[in-house]
């Protein structure tokens, strides 16, 4: 479904459904005058304006059907929206198609099962003018130049038009008399309100419900908890996010329907994970005096540029202790983008036009799902070119084998002669980034245990896996590695490239790009690059490792097998593949749908350098600290002595036996 048939859907469906649904109108502000005494969150800028009362089930349901109508890819929608009692939307049909709707008697309650991320998300749409598009850039989301909020940093923008309160501008709103000019004990006044619905009263917990069942009360009820400057239900009810972070959490203010009067209190704090949905927990927008949707700025777009590369220095690094993996002992360059299938097309019209002897081209490339290639035979030659929409993407159905000899033709200079020969993708044990005599040909049986290692002098080749793992996981400034390659240890949100945060990873019954093309442009999410500024090495496709992963030795997941090393996940996984921890199999003849690569480089040729004493030393220090910090403290310590001394005699017997060699 495209833009246009989209926006057709939603006119017809609101037709359908207008005579049956109140009209839904933008929330109804009230001005908040800057003035008293500052609250204990601060003193805020000047005056703006607030949502007289906390966001409701019709007014988020308008907002889902307007960008989630043809997928969620930010999770907006909570099942329990639906299935709990306090939640107030239900949604029917099937991605292309999504409706949503208040459930019965529920339109006017404050909706629930939001995140604070949704929440915010809600507010970039407000803050563009409630366009009816599908989520994404201009809609949902935003950067450093649109949107109230940059959804990589989650940070207000300066221009922002709505956005969710502060802690400073939230209490102004809910504590503050401008006639008495100070703030209040409770957003009554400063006597606690009674537990109830109607003047001087407030929805919470006092020893019994304060309202019949669902026990919520209308977002919009005129009479309850009215503050002095015209909002109305800032003291209970829900919880309501607001934007200050404690500790990696976001702030939740004014009590709910299910806590007792102390939550009701000027300066009570509640806090939560901001993308954790909560049943009693809403939000309310603020905004400008005079809000108007801004232009929208282009960034100025950086060129995607073919065979990019990054530069990951840092040589001798330590190893990741968890793993064991990571030391590099030299400077090397890795690709930043994952192979797209416009550099492959490239490839193959330089050595396959006049033949496929070892078959680089496969035909799932062209009808296979996620294949983006096309080829066009005509003469007796063949040329080879990526799908419309499929340039940026990552070329799939690689085998390893296929790889190496992309890698040779890249160190032989990209000749372009039409054919699979010495010089152009074969080697030797003297020629080439890789001697390809044993490799099998299409389909037959091979020896693994006769297939060659790297040659000297390589100038590009398929990363080992402590080069791979290096780029991604790696930060040289702490010096310390992460868990997942975007600079972090938590896994990234599963995302679409519209994003420009995440990773295109599956998570429970969550696609991240989702249809129609399922694996995202190379060059997406640019807010997720590694310490080195590679992007993509977690999720989209699964990346080749120069590496055997196991010998046929067994004792473990196709350990019976001779298979190489594969890194990063898919679109088609979990995070389990983001995870440096985990280092899956790949028998190397074949060449699957989420299978992809990039390639590394030296420009100078590669040659291998082995560690000194003194690392090998420091790497070991390293392993038994990490391996000591579960331990009781007198035992870790007595074993750290133990070790340093150790160590320290390895050292000395080692500059011993150097000492008598030079003589």
């Amino acid at each position: 479904m495209n833009i246009f048939s989209f926006s057709v859907f939603v006119a017809i469906f609101c037709l359908a459904i207008g005579n049956n649904w109140p009209d839904v109108r933008a929330a109804e502000m009230v001005t908040i005058r800057a003035g008293g005494d500052a609250s204990s969150c601060g003193r805020i800028g000047g005056d703006f304006a607030m949502a007289t009362s906390e966001a409701t089930n019709l007014e988020y349901a308008e907002f889902l059907n307007t960008v989630a109508a043809m997928d969620d890819p930010h999770g907006l929608y909570s099942p329990m929206m639906e299935t709990h009692f306090w939640g107030g939307i239900s949604r029917k049909g099937e991605r292309g198609s999504f409706r949503y709707a208040p459930k019965p008697g529920y339109a006017d309650l404050p909706v629930t099962f939001v995140s604070w991320y949704s929440a915010a998300r809600y507010a970039n749409w407000m803050h563009y003018g409630r366009p009816l598009k599908p989520a994404g850039l201009g809609v949902t989301e935003g950067n450093a130049s649109n949107g109230a909020y940059d959804t990589a940093t989650w940070v207000r923008n300066r221009d922002a038009q709505y956005w969710l309160p502060n802690c400073a501008e939230w209490r102004q709103a809910a504590f503050f008399d401008p006639a008495e000019n100070k703030q209040r004990r409770y957003v009554t006044g400063h006597e606690l309100p009674t537990s109830g619905i109607g003047p001087s009263s407030a929805n919470y917990f006092h020893g019994r419900w304060a309202a019949p069942f669902p026990h919520l009360i209308p977002a919009k009820d005129s009479g309850t908890a009215r503050s002095a400057s015209g909002t109305l239900g800032q003291a209970g009810n829900v919880l309501e996010w607001v934007e200050d972070l404690i500790g990696g959490q976001r702030m939740a203010l004014g009590g709910s329907l299910l806590l007792p009067a102390a939550a009701l209190k000027s300066e009570y704090v509640d806090t939560e994970y901001p993308d954790v949905t909560i049943s009693s927990i809403g939000f309310r927008v603020a905004s400008r005096l005079v809000p108007s949707p801004p232009g929208f700025v282009a960034l100025p777009e950086v060129p995607f540029k073919q065979h990019d590369f990054v530069r990951v220095g840092d040589k001798g690094n330590p190893v990741d202790p968890r793993t064991g993996r990571g030391r590099v002992e030299y400077d090397f360059d890795i690709g930043k983008y994952e192979l797209s299938n416009r550099e492959y097309a490239e490839f193959l019209n330089a050595v396959a036009r006049e033949g496929d002897a070892y078959g680089l081209f496969k035909i799932d490339m062209q009808t296979g799902v996620v294949g983006g290639l096309e080829k066009i035979s005509e003469g007796g030659k063949a040329t080879y070119r990526s799908k419309p929409g499929w340039e940026k993407r990552p070329v799939t159905y690689v085998s390893w084998f296929d790889l190496a000899r992309m890698a040779n033709w890249l160190h032989y200079g990209r000749p372009a002669i039409g054919r699979q020969e010495l010089g152009t993708t074969e080697g030797d044990a003297e020629t080439g980034a890789y001697d390809t005599r044993a490799f099998p040909a299409p389909k037959a049986s091979f020896d693994s245990a006769r297939l060659p290692s790297r040659n000297f002098g390589a100038r590009f080749f398929i990363p080992s896996d402590d080069e791979w793992y290096k780029a991604a996981y790696y930060n040289a400034e702490h010096r310390r590695y992460f868990k997942y390659p975007t600079k972090s240890d938590t896994p990234p949100k599963p995302a679409s490239a519209q994003m420009p945060a995440g990773a295109n990873y599956t998570l429970l019954d969550q696609l991240g790009e989702g249809m129609p093309y399922f694996v995202s442009e190379v060059d997406a999410f640019a807010a997720s690059e590694s310490y080195y500024g590679t992007r993509q090495q977690g999720g989209n496709v699964w990346e080749w490792i120069e590496d055997w992963r196991s010998k046929g030795e067994g004792g473990c997941w196709r350990c019976d097998e001779w298979t190489k090393g594969m890194r990063g996940g898919s679109f088609n996984y979990t995070e389990i593949g983001l995870s440096a921890e985990n280092l899956d199999p790949g028998a190397p003849e074949l060449g699957l749908f989420v299978y992809g690569a990039r390639l590394a480089r030296i420009e100078e040729g590669w040659r291998p350098v082995s560690p000194s004493p003194v690392t090998l030393i420091i790497d070991t220090l390293g392993e038994q600290i990490a391996r000591l910090k579960s331990r009781p403290a007198y035992l870790a310590l007595t074993s750290f002595l133990a070790g340093v001394v150790s160590l320290g005699l390895a050292y000395f017997a080692i500059a011993y036996v150097r000492r008598r060699a030079a003589r």
